[in-house]
């Protein structure tokens, strides 16, 4: 990728992740591992500085398109890690293999009669609650379907514009993952949907969303109930204000 252009995807979003580093927008490097952080003044202050031998600038010399989709990761299923009571984010025990396939969205659209936000989810439900593998939309304000992917048995990979929607589907059902809160958090989409056959968990950011500090508390967070879905609702919902989104869970008719 040349650097011009990831200047471009870089200032329309909130952060880009190398390694196990995310440098934010306003020049922030945080380090997932150590939860540590370094502050340069800008991007091109950054680029020589080195995340396990390489250089900022290299990683994106050897990025495509392809890096800055988000990688959403299967729930857990609803039961998590049953018996304990204090639970961090998590992924699904596989990551995505590079195997998703784009189809035709029109395949979506035509399905979907009243064009809005709540239809097309109906429709993705509808067409997606697959328990074999995972699929996703991307969604604008009017319910158009502008990218439409199918991924693996854990994970799918998809890019929307700014604004939009991206919906998936867990397999084994629960609620968000890890990547899922990370890659939605430092897009330009607006938020995500994460549906299983009892409902919808969504996630939607506002304007007052803080970036840096909801990727670093999710990444440290201690979350208690009674098993990790459960933890996890109460912990979204309980830090909506702080940091800046809506989040809720609506069950299935």
């Amino acid at each position: 990728m040349t650097l011009s252009t990831f200047r471009y995807e870089f200032r329309r979003r909130y952060g880009v992740k190398f390694k196990n580093c995310i440098l934010f927008r306003n020049g922030e490097l945080y380090n997932l591992d150590t939860e540590e952080s370094i502050r340069f003044k800008n991007l091109d202050a950054a680029l020589d500085y080195e995340i396990e031998g390489k250089t900022i600038r290299k990683f994106i010399d050897e990025m495509s398109m392809e890096d800055l989709k988000l990688t959403l990761d299967g729930g857990r299923g609803a039961s998590g890690e049953l018996g304990q009571s204090t639970f961090k984010f998590q992924d699904a025990a596989s990551s995505n293999g590079g195997n998703d396939k784009r189809d035709l969205n029109s395949r979506a659209n035509t399905q979907i009669k009243e064009k809005s936000v709540a239809a097309a989810l109906k429709i993705f439900r509808k067409m997606h609650l697959d328990p074999e593998r995972e699929h996703a939309f991307s969604v604008d304000e009017n319910g158009y379907v502008h990218n439409y992917v199918h991924g693996d048995a854990h994970s799918v990979a998809i890019m929307g514009g700014r604004g939009e929607m991206i919906f998936h589907n867990h397999p084994s059902g629960g609620t968000f993952s890890k990547s899922d809160m990370l890659s939605t958090s430092l897009s330009a989409e607006k938020g995500i949907v994460a549906s299983c056959v009892s409902g919808d968990h969504i996630f939607v950011k506002t304007h007052k969303f803080r970036a840096n500090e909801f990727v670093k508390a999710v990444n440290r967070a201690k979350m208690q109930g009674l098993n990790y879905d459960d933890a996890v609702g109460k912990w979204l919902t309980a830090n909506q204000k702080k940091y800046g989104y809506h989040y809720e869970f609506k069950k299935a008719d």
